[in-house]
């Protein structure tokens, strides 16, 4: 497994320093081949046992994020050659991005951390900044700030939870750590970055930032949670535990309801972006409960990991299909199920999914977060017999079916939408076969 790594580490390096020098429009395609042969490579190594060193842990997260991260950069690479003249550099953000992204979910070294998040943040500037022109290179200069911003926090997490034994000073440094994290994947209220940077860049680049760069981070905070709750006091732990769930709550709930009102439809996704990573911290925080309390996580962890890839590939179709309208008011996709039928259903699919309909994947990753948060013996959840936590999160689903089916509604209307999806089809036929695909197959994986 260590030489999986290794490999995955010397192929992304020397991919991504050659591809700005390749003078060839099949640039994009060769990205995507490495990244679906690495994702290939790390899915058939998913069952081997599980290695630890002193520097990195390949284990299922490990290779959840691995594999997920991959294959989505492989389908969004598909979409590339729409940046004209500029997919070379755009490859090479990507795979430094993809890197950065396996290698903070599979460690907990402090020096590697930063590295690995220092390349993850790199590589988001560089795509968010892709395009060149002003809004873009405003929204890149934004990102950084925020970024850099949350760098400063992360320092200060990663110096409390590693330079002692002192159980406040590591609780104290995951709760920095929630904020550190809150401000790289936009959970509220580190958010304010998010809707401008989502809603008004490059989908493409949107894409890559949406579906790929919050897996890492996210998948740390799992880690090091794990790492930090064994040696807290139930008090302390409780206390952290509130923490997140309020940051979920907000989340969830301030991405719906601001989503609702938006008039563009890549603004509706900028938020609902928001709202999703709610529902994963939801998982993380009913993941975290389980694990200190000694109850059998393993729905939790399960839920968290098919939602990564549920949320992943839901993002890169549906950034992709909004990247081929040149308006896109609300108004604009009117007329496009009858006129891009193919494009158009993958897309409606990929809404659905994020939804949580069965039988798409996403309806899945909730069912298990949700069904893990009901268990009666995480009284923290609960009042009396209510389990609220699930509550609201179940409401926040059907808040987010106001916009999902208004979308829908609009693409099937009568209208005469314009749109070119030249080089971006692939990317949005893959993605949307993927996530109908995967959710007839994961049931049959959980039945095993």
């Amino acid at each position: 497994m260590y030489d999986l790594l290794v490999a995955t580490i010397i192929v992304i390096i020397a991919s991504a320093l050659v591809l700005p020098f390749v003078q060839s429009k099949k640039v994009p395609y060769i990205t995507a081949a490495i990244s679906a042969a690495l994702a290939a490579y790390w899915a058939y190594s998913a069952f081997s046992m599980k290695f630890v060193s002193g520097t990195f842990i390949i284990d299922h997260l490990t290779e959840v994020v691995a594999i997920a991260s991959l294959f989505a950069g492989a389908v969004i690479a598909l979409s590339y050659g729409r940046l004209e003249g500029r997919s070379n550099i755009a490859s090479s953000m990507l795979l430094i991005g993809i890197l950065g992204t396996i290698l903070v979910a599979s460690t907990l070294n402090p020096l590697v951390i930063l590295a690995s998040w220092g390349l993850l943040s790199i590589a988001s500037y560089g795509i968010a900044a892709i395009p060149k022109d002003k809004k873009s290179l405003a929204n890149s200069l934004k990102y950084a700030f925020m970024g850099g911003l949350s760098l400063q926090f992360l320092l200060i997490a990663i110096f409390l939870i590693f330079s002692g034994t002192l159980a406040a000073a590591a609780m104290l440094g995951f709760a920095i750590l929630l904020v550190a994290t809150g401000f790289k994947v936009g959970a509220v209220p580190f958010h304010m970055w998010l809707p401008d940077v989502y809603g008004t860049s490059d989908p493409i680049a949107v894409s890559t930032l949406s579906a790929i760069m919050k897996l890492g981070p996210l998948a740390l905070v799992l880690r090091i949670m794990f790492y930090v709750t064994a040696g807290l006091s139930p008090k302390a732990v409780n206390t952290l535990l509130l923490i997140g769930i309020i940051i979920a709550v907000l989340t969830m709930t301030w991405g719906n309801v601001a989503a609702t009102v938006q008039g563009s439809v890549q603004k509706i996704m900028a938020y609902s972006s928001i709202s999703h990573v709610g529902f994963i911290l939801m998982g993380l925080v009913v993941a975290m409960a389980s694990y200190y309390y000694g109850i059998n996580y393993y729905f939790a962890l399960i839920g968290i990991f098919v939602y990564f890839f549920s949320y992943s590939i839901s993002k890169t179709n549906a950034f992709t299909y909004i990247r081929g309208f040149s308006d896109r008011k609300l108004e604009s996709l009117r007329g496009a199920g009858l006129k891009y039928g193919a494009n158009s259903a993958m897309f409606s699919l990929s809404l659905l999914n994020l939804l949580g309909l069965p039988p798409l994947l996403g309806f899945w990753g909730k069912l298990l977060i949700f069904m893990s948060a009901s268990n009666p013996a995480l009284s923290i959840f609960f009042i009396g017999p209510v389990p609220w936590f699930t509550i609201i999160a179940i409401i926040n689903s059907v808040i987010s079916a106001f916009y999902y089916v208004k979308i829908i509604q609009q693409i099937y209307a009568d209208g005469n939408a314009q749109a070119d999806f030249s080089k971006l089809n692939s990317t949005i036929i893959i993605s949307g076969l993927f996530l109908l695909i995967a959710g007839l197959v994961v049931p049959l994986i959980l039945s095993i």
